[in-house]
């Protein structure tokens, strides 16, 4: 481009055009300005499309960004059979603890609601092993799609055996649930009155509230719903 404008500007002067002239190792001759002219008109030819498609370039809009995947559109069991021995090291093995035939992970639901006020949902998973016994679920956490597309882990911390004054487990025998409790996650367990069967609790329900500090899952609260 810069040849370009500086044939163009060089029209106006004889002694431009000589100068050139012998620039291009061309002796001027009488014909010199008809030569110049078949020399300009060439270099038209071949410089306008260059610069036609630089400006072309530079003016094309540059490309949408797609939106970020929502966690409901990621195939979380197929995520959970694939990692869960890195999210719970006692099941790194877990298919070969397995009765021969038996699935490493029989069956696992999820919710979804935004735990950590980020205005994205979080999947609430929780599910059953082929070690699972008589007390539930063995395996429940949540999982987060971050920021650059990877799914992610939201540790949630033990809830202390006292708290606040209260013994956390007391008459409590397993069968947790994860709940969303007004937009926290909670720890949900049958509370026993007594020596009444596994599946039989009759003292209600004691939710375990986390909520999020912006880091992390912390205890809360302890609440105890009556019996229905």
């Amino acid at each position: 481009m810069p040849f370009f404008l500086g044939i163009t500007s060089s029209i106006n002067s004889h002694a431009s055009l000589r100068t050139l002239l012998y620039s291009l190792h061309m002796k001027p001759t009488a014909n010199s300005g008809s030569n110049f002219k078949r020399l300009l008109s060439c270099s038209v030819l071949v410089i306008a499309p260059l610069i036609a498609s630089e400006t072309g370039d530079a003016q094309a809009p540059a490309p949408a960004k797609q939106p970020q995947k929502s966690i409901r559109e990621i195939d979380l069991e197929e995520y959970l059979q694939d990692h869960i021995g890195e999210m719970d090291p006692d099941l790194a093995n877990l298919q070969d603890q397995c009765a021969k035939g038996d699935d490493a992970i029989r069956s696992v639901d999820f919710k979804y609601a935004d735990l950590d006020g980020d205005g994205k949902e979080e999947a609430i998973f929780q599910g059953f092993t082929c070690l699972a016994g008589s007390s539930g679920s063995d395996f429940f956490g949540v999982l987060k799609l971050n920021d650059a597309g990877k799914i992610v882990e939201l540790p949630i911390p033990p809830f202390p055996e006292q708290f606040k004054g209260r013994n956390t487990f007391e008459n409590i025998r397993g069968h947790v649930h994860l709940e969303v409790v007004n937009g926290r996650l909670a720890e949900v367990y049958p509370v026993y009155s007594g020596d009444e069967c596994t599946n039989c609790a009759a003292g209600g329900d004691r939710q375990l509230i986390f909520r999020w500090d912006g880091q992390r899952f912390v205890p809360d609260a302890i609440i105890d719903i009556p019996p229905r």
